[in-house]
């Protein structure tokens, strides 16, 4: 993947948590999962769960990181898992020079757009 630049690698051993709900987006904001699993999940106040998996391709923080809001969500590695991390910056630059990264970011955001959406119906 040759978009991989302006940024790192960050190792995570299984049930390490990346982040939690509420907390401030580091420097590395976007993380794109290289190997392994993440568990992306909030549990609502009055209970209501909502979890989703990213594999290998899988992009997340990024709506966090590019308005810099706080951690919508829970980040926890559910084995072995590799990362790629990247600032806003970098991944703004990334998205500006490779199509392809661009478009795995809208397909992402689509995905996590639909499963708010299921989630919400399920509610009535």
């Amino acid at each position: 993947m040759r978009y991989l630049e302006r940024g790192r690698e960050v190792r995570l051993a299984a049930g390490e948590t990346l982040f939690e709900v509420g907390a401030e987006p580091t420097s590395d904001g976007v993380y794109m999962v290289l190997t392994g699993k993440m568990r992306l999940s909030h549990t609502f106040p009055d209970g209501y769960h909502m979890a989703c998996e990213e594999e290998p391709g899988g992009i997340f923080g990024l709506v966090d990181a590019m308005i810099g809001q706080k951690r919508l969500f829970h980040a926890v590695a559910l084995e072995e898992t590799t990362l790629y991390a990247w600032n806003p910056e970098g991944f703004e630059h990334c998205i500006s020079v490779y199509i392809e990264l661009a478009e795995v970011a809208v397909q992402v955001l689509s995905r996590q757009m639909r499963f708010v959406n299921e989630g919400l119906k399920s509610l009535g």
